[in-house]
């Protein structure tokens, strides 16, 4: 149900909603690492400002991830997940 849990009889606080934004590069050539210098399968995060996260994936590339839209409470999204109503 993902953030509408709210709108269902006797579902109001079952839920925690949260939603995450992702972009992930190219596939990196094994070139590309070395000059990165990231050898392993490591997950990096920061939580200085806002949650983020980035890791490589099974197929080279970089997934980078973080904290989407604040979500209100029983609120909605758009289609296109721009704004909450």
């Amino acid at each position: 149900t993902e953030g509408f849990t709210a709108s269902l009889k006797g579902q109001k606080r079952t839920w925690l909603p949260m939603n995450s934004s992702m972009i992930a590069t190219e596939r990196l050539t094994a070139e590309q690492w070395a000059t990165i210098g990231w050898e392993g399968r490591e997950t990096l995060g920061d939580m200085a400002h806002a949650y983020m996260y980035a890791q490589r994936t099974a197929d080279d590339r970089i997934a980078l991830g973080g904290r989407g839209v604040p979500y209100r409470f029983g609120s909605r999204t758009d289609n296109d997940g721009r704004t909450q109503q």
